[in-house]
């Protein structure tokens, strides 16, 4: 981990394994991530518990990838929430979109946020070539959940994600904390002993154990442990010793989009001469901005050599 990243962030990420059960798992603190991920998007409220989670959500799967690879997720629901859609990188790098920023005028219950059926698709890409993709219903209509189930599905790993978030009312940083866990049965874990993990990850208890943001990192890691492996009645000490627990901290969660000046020009080059030409032809500028940061590129004619 990045010491100067670590400083000025109280984002973490945790993977490791729990090694006599052949379980591996991912631990992170999202907060300043998803903070700044809904402040640049406008995110009510609403919008921004189910964008929050999701963010969260990329970033627990990203140490599933290596070197260049990358996760794109697209969540599509029938309800108001319609869709979202994330990227995330093996060193946990995240952007996304929700195409409802405002969701509390539209809906009032989580039924009509969701509604009644939705798809989850997952891209795996390595500087732009796709090595797999798959698409299941996302039944579960929770976004974390639904990930979860994903795994299950389409790679026959029995996955668990829990995510959680809490607000401030404060613009300059809304969130006052965002964390969750991910779970993954490797192929010698004794899945009887993963469903009793799984069921205590969705415990009242543990998710207030998960919201409490005074415990410093690593103890609140220990914690985390200590209620799942043993409902807190033996010291971490006793429960690495005795499961082998191994884990190290792993990059730091980060809203960060790589889109540049470059990137779309070259895109834009993909249209070709006579319809760029054509475009030009009634404005002086083409103005082009990304989803995904917001950020503005402004091209001449000229600097698409169109003469």
């Amino acid at each position: 981990m990045d010491n100067a990243t670590c400083a000025n962030s109280p984002d973490f990420l945790v993977r490791g394994s729990i090694n006599n059960l052949d379980i591996r798992f991912a631990f992170a603190d999202t907060t300043k991530t998803t903070s700044d991920g809904i402040i640049l998007h406008d995110t009510d409220p609403a919008s921004s518990h189910y964008f929050g989670r999701a963010l969260t959500s990329a970033i627990l799967i990203s140490p599933l990838l290596e070197g260049e690879e990358k996760y794109s997720l697209t969540w599509a629901y029938q309800g108001a929430m319609n869709s979202i859609v994330v990227d995330v990188l093996s060193n946990a790098q995240v952007r996304g979109i929700t195409k409802t920023p405002h969701l509390t005028e539209l809906a009032s219950e989580e039924k009509d946020i969701y509604g009644d059926e939705g798809k989850i698709s997952l891209i795996k890409s390595e500087n732009g070539k796709i090595l797999n993709s798959g698409v299941t219903e996302a039944g579960l209509l929770d976004v974390s959940d639904d990930i979860a189930m994903f795994f299950c599905i389409s790679d026959q790993i029995e996955t668990e994600i829990e995510t959680a978030i809490s607000f401030v009312p404060n613009i300059e940083k809304p969130v006052d904390i965002a964390t969750g866990i991910m779970l993954q049965a490797m192929p010698n874990c004794n899945l009887l002993e993963f469903e009793k993990i799984r069921k205590k990850i969705k415990e009242p208890k543990f998710k207030e154990l998960l919201l409490n943001k005074n415990l410093p990192t690593e103890k609140k890691t220990w914690k985390v442990f200590e209620y799942i492996l043993n409902d807190g009645n033996s010291s971490f000490a006793e429960l690495e010793n005795d499961n082998d627990i191994s884990y190290t901290f792993s990059h730091t969660p980060q809203y960060k989009c790589p889109c540049s000046y470059d990137k779309f020009k070259a895109s834009l080059y993909t249209l070709g001469k006579p319809e760029l030409e054509e475009i030009f032809k009634t404005q002086p500028s083409l103005n082009i901005k990304c989803e995904f940061c917001t950020k503005n590129y402004t091209f001449a004619k000229s600097d698409l050599k169109l003469g």
